[in-house]
């Protein structure tokens, strides 16, 4: 039974007349909005037909300046400047004749001005059509009437050439050229003058003055037609031809302003009643507000309340949610709710034990990175010491992306060679640094097990105890050995090799690359890599370079685009001392990781092969350190 007093009801008849009054909104929005796109539709087809008009005129400026001393044109009358300009007209005719049929919603002011603007175009057109074929009948060079100009003075000069003055006769031909350079008015009267005179020094030659006054009457056709097209821009057809097209880039700016005035118009209208029928709303809301909480408002604020304590409780204790004795939807949401804060302080105590448990494990995992980091230090430490004992000059470069890195560099003193190895090991932060303190003890079992093994031999050797050690595991490895290490010896003997990592040596001021094997050492594949081995003899003031790859990957993401930045920088300050070179390459890098985050452990050694003059044995420099 339908009864208007219930909250139901009130209810449903609010909904209706909220239904009502958005599908009204939506119903004027829509025409509104199809009245701004069909004004959109005549604005964009007014910008079309503007830039079409700008075309046409750059297309009479390049056929006034170019086409119109160009003989071809004359010589066939086709011009391609006047053939991409009729299709371009063309196209304004059929842009303009869409826009006169506009759609009715388009005001009638925009019709108004859409025919002023197509008047504006066919007048500028007729006007153009008569300048073009005036200019092709004065013609140029030996076309049209110029051309019959220049015969006739030809003639007269072939026949007559001896029989006058010829400095009058040079004067003359002087005082045409000026006008057809100039379209100087002055030269024409200097002219005729000139022409009066020989005249009157051949007045008993009947044929020179025939000549003359043919000649003559040519001139003036060509003076005639010049006025008629016009001297300058600001004459003739040429300044109509100007004024029309002010009229046209007036009338188009006009058309424009109308038409964005007309659609702020639309949109102005469309947010007035838009507004109006918000009010409604507004009203008919404002009335619900008084009238439904007296049904359920009550009840929603106790039920509120308690949800309010619970919450600010942090969902602790155990006060209940109050119960609502009623049949209704407000009773049922009261159970839902206490069902559901109770829930949620279930969920909320198992969180709380969990993140306890995350916690610990969390300290814990933190200590491991602690004692790692320790570690790892401590042994780059020897190495530090091993380079400071040894060389004159170098320098080092580690930068981990995290606490602990999966870079390395090893050294060891091995009867009269030193070998020196960086180390890039799978995987950055702990996972990288427990693969390197892993491969650092592997390196110094294999150096004392096999203290001749070449570089190539070691590699191969430490490749199997990784493989056994770390079945999951990977390095990528470059090794040098050098040989002729007493200070006094000027040449030393450098035997390289390299799995997956490249490096660099200078010889003089020339940068030498050696590329690593395409393999790593471990792995799933039990096959020696049996890297590539390079052998140079090199003079001490001369460089090697080691490095991992995470300064190219700094520096671009192309690998290739990487290394040629990298080689250009090091050949750019080869010549300058370590220190220089090591400030120059840590300003670089700081620069690369100011401008985006650093993407992998960096690690760069750059020796010097300048040893100091008592070498430290491994022993001594461990213990020093």
């Amino acid at each position: 039974m339908f009864r208007a007093n219930t909250v139901r009801t009130r209810l449903q008849l609010s909904f209706l007349v909220f239904v009502l009054i958005m599908a009204l909104i939506v119903a004027i929005d829509y025409a509104f909005r199809k009245r701004e796109r069909n004004l959109q539709r005549t604005f964009d087809l007014v910008q079309t037909v503007n830039t079409d008009i700008q075309m046409i005129q750059r297309l009479e400026l390049t056929f006034f300046i170019d086409e119109t001393i160009n003989e071809a044109v004359y010589q066939t009358g086709q011009s391609e400047v006047l053939k991409r300009r009729s299709e371009v007209v063309g196209r304004i005719h059929n842009n303009l004749q869409a826009l006169a049929q506009g759609h009715s919603s388009v005001a009638s002011r925009i019709q108004t001005e859409v025919k002023q603007l197509q008047n504006a175009v066919q007048n500028h057109e007729q006007v153009f059509d008569k300048t073009v074929q005036l200019l092709l009948k004065r013609g140029f060079k030996d076309y049209g009437a110029e051309g019959a100009m220049r015969k006739n003075i030809h003639y007269i000069e072939e026949t007559y050439g001896n029989q006058v003055d010829l400095a009058l006769l040079l004067m003359i031909r002087r005082h045409e050229k000026d006008f057809i350079i100039r379209k100087q008015e002055q030269y024409t009267q200097k002219h005729a003058e000139a022409i009066e005179r020989l005249k009157a020094q051949n007045q008993n030659q009947p044929n020179i003055v025939a000549a003359l006054n043919r000649y003559e009457q040519i001139f003036k056709e060509v003076v005639s037609l010049e006025q008629q097209i016009g001297f300058n821009p600001q004459t003739g057809l040429r300044k109509q031809l100007n004024d029309l097209n002010g009229q046209v880039t007036e009338v188009i700016e006009k058309l424009n302003e109308l038409i964005i005035s007309t659609v702020e118009q639309a949109k102005w209208q469309n947010q007035v009643v838009q507004i109006l029928m918000l009010a409604i709303c507004i009203v008919l809301t404002l009335y619900l507000t008084y009238a439904v909480p007296r049904a359920i408002g009550k009840p929603v604020q106790r039920l509120s309340g308690d949800i309010q304590r619970v919450i600010q409780n942090q969902f602790r204790g155990t006060d209940p949610i109050a119960r609502i004795e009623s049949k209704d939807e407000i009773g049922l949401l009261s159970d839902n709710v206490s069902q559901m804060v109770e829930t949620v302080r279930r969920n909320f105590k198992e969180l709380r034990e969990k993140n306890e448990e995350v916690e610990k494990k969390q300290s814990a995992l933190m200590n491991s990175v602690i004692y790692a980091e320790r570690m790892q230090k401590s042994l780059l430490q020897e190495q530090v010491a091993i380079l400071d004992t040894n060389f004159e000059r170098y320098f080092a470069i580690y930068q981990p992306k995290y606490e602990v890195s999966g870079d390395m560099y090893w050294l060891r003193r091995v009867e009269d060679r030193l070998l020196v190895a960086m180390l890039d090991c799978k995987g950055i932060g702990l996972a990288g640094s427990i693969i390197t303190m892993i491969t650092n003890s592997l390196l110094n079992q294999l150096i004392s097990q096999h203290p001749k093994a070449s570089p190539s031999q070691l590699l191969n050797l430490l490749h199997r105890q990784i493989h056994k050690s770390l079945p999951q595991g990977y390095v990528q490895m470059a090794l040098c050995s050098i040989e002729n290490i007493a200070a006094e010896d000027k040449i030393r003997r450098i035997t390289l090799a390299s799995a997956g990592l490249p490096v660099f040596v200078t010889k003089g001021l020339e940068l030498l690359e050696f590329e690593g094997s395409p393999c790593v050492l471990g792995g799933g594949k039990l096959q020696d890599p049996n890297c590539a081995e390079h052998t140079l003899e090199l003079h001490r003031d001369n460089m090697i370079f080691m490095m991992t790859d995470g300064l190219f990957r700094q520096m671009s993401a192309d690998a290739e685009e990487a290394r040629t930045q990298f080689k250009e920088l090091v050949s750019a300050n080869i010549h300058l001392y370590t220190t220089d070179q090591e400030r120059i390459l840590k300003e670089t890098l700081h620069q690369l990781t100011q401008s985006q985050k650093q993407h992998d452990d960096i690690s760069l050694l750059g020796l010097k092969l300048f040893f100091k003059s008592k070498v430290v044995q491994p022993e001594k420099a461990l213990a020093s350190v």
